[in-house]
């Protein structure tokens, strides 16, 4: 018995694993989109409402990357998405990880 709509393994696998690398990418763009397009400025909610000196707002600026375009901004937040860094928090200055994990380990069970 000849089975004729069997495909390889390989190329199922392939197959899967391309829709998949789209897929990861598609709700990449959705995900930085809303980030991007969040309202607010990210420097008024690092100062919290402070009004820092224009020299170091423009430093701080540029060293949160807000000066680059939406595509430099994506492909560098892809970049350190891909390579696991997913940046500091904002609030407490750990890294991402580390900080929802101590927050995780607060709570009560």
């Amino acid at each position: 018995m000849k089975f004729a709509a069997v495909k390889p393994v390989s190329r199922v696998l392939a197959r899967e694993l391309a829709v998949t690398a789209l897929l990861l990418l598609g709700v990449s763009v959705v995900v930085f989109a809303i980030l991007y397009l969040a309202p607010g400025d990210p420097l008024n909610v690092l100062l919290e409402g402070q009004s820092p000196r224009s020299e170091l707002a423009l430093g701080m600026r540029e060293a949160l990357g807000v000066p680059r375009t939406w595509y430099g901004q994506y492909a560098a937040w892809f970049g350190k998405m891909l390579q696991g860094n997913f940046g500091n928090s904002i609030r407490t200055g750990l890294p991402c990880c580390l900080s929802s994990r101590a927050s995780a380990s607060t709570r009560s069970p």
